[in-house]
């Protein structure tokens, strides 16, 4: 190819933007991908791409539903920080990078270490080895 006919673009359109891609482990039959995603928002016991979003699944019985069928884990691979989140929107804290989150019982896991654990009594998460807690959390790819 002639120099003439190569084309070099911008840094910007070459850029990929960061995703998130959850994957959800089947009990029975197939896993489930249920798309890619800016954002995961885990808003109490619901899993939704976004604030407004409708659930892509919801935690229940010790196991995630979605489409009908039940799941026992959910693994999102990739790099993913994650912020303490408010019911309003609202992000605090931000913890990260991680390469990997993984949701199981209830017990959101940050590279294979327990880093929340969400409480149905009081529809709160609580943050391992802090007193902080929060109704939502929300896993993005860094920037």
């Amino acid at each position: 190819m002639s120099g003439a006919a190569r084309q070099k673009f911008p840094a910007k359109a070459r850029t990929i933007n960061a995703v998130l891609r959850p994957i959800f482990a089947a009990q029975e039959g197939a896993n489930l991908s249920p798309g890619v995603f800016s954002e995961l928002r885990f808003d109490r016991n619901l899993l939704r791409p976004s604030a407004a979003g409708s659930p892509i699944a919801v935690h229940r019985h010790h196991a995630w539903e979605s489409g009908g069928r039940k799941f026992s884990r959910l693994d999102c691979a990739g790099r993913v920080v994650v912020y303490f989140g408010e019911l309003d929107g609202t992000l605090g804290i931000m913890y990260g990078p991680y390469q990997n989150l993984a949701a199981m019982d209830g017990v959101v896991y940050a590279d294979n270490e327990r880093f929340a654990v969400y409480d149905e009594a009081t529809s709160l998460w609580a943050i391992e080895h802090t007193a902080l807690k929060c109704p939502v959390l929300v896993a993005r790819a860094p920037d």
